[in-house]
């Protein structure tokens, strides 16, 4: 479990931290501490490793247990709490508006990260964490959900991707 959870940190940190950048800059522009904020925010996703290991036993299932997790990321993308934490995640005006610790509120906007991008990392978990083309791919998708103006409407579109490659496992 450990190395999974030194493998799962370290690919968190090099998927997550570009996308949190513009963030993290915004928040120290504005007097937060900048390696607070890292710290707390790493934390989360060093945390998510967790369940993130726990399902793995559910998707080494076969194709059954992958092509499920793959719809059920696919559904995740297009649902309302998805959308609402990836609004969150798009702005640190929130953030700054409440004073909080760098630390908390790494934590806290950690966990709306990773509340708006479950999805995906959980179709990372069934199409291979180890594999870097599969991480550069879902890395690509998440900054560009939180970076670009039309990123919500992306979301759509990796749903549809995910949906049929989901159905596709199952039937296959």
């Amino acid at each position: 479990m450990f190395a999974f959870l030194a493998a799962w940190s370290v690919s968190a940190a090099a998927m997550m931290l570009p996308s949190a950048a513009p963030f993290v800059r915004a928040l120290a522009a504005g007097g937060v501490r900048a390696p607070a904020v890292i710290a707390g925010y790493l934390a989360v996703w060093s945390g998510a490793g967790v369940t993130a290991y726990g399902a793995m036993a559910v998707l080494d299932s076969g194709a059954l247990g992958a092509g499920g997790a793959l719809i059920v990321a696919g559904a995740y993308q297009v649902s309302p709490l998805k959308h609402a934490c990836l609004r969150r995640c798009r702005t640190p005006f929130h953030f700054l508006l409440h004073r909080r610790s760098g630390f908390r509120i790494g934590l806290e906007y950690g966990g709306t990260c990773f509340a708006c991008c479950a999805g995906l990392m959980l179709a990372l978990l069934v199409l291979g964490m180890a594999s870097v083309v599969w991480m550069v791919v879902a890395a690509g998708v998440i900054a560009a959900e939180k970076l670009l103006a039309a990123g919500p409407r992306l979301a759509y579109l990796s749903a549809a991707v995910l949906l049929v490659a989901g159905c596709w496992a199952v039937l296959a």
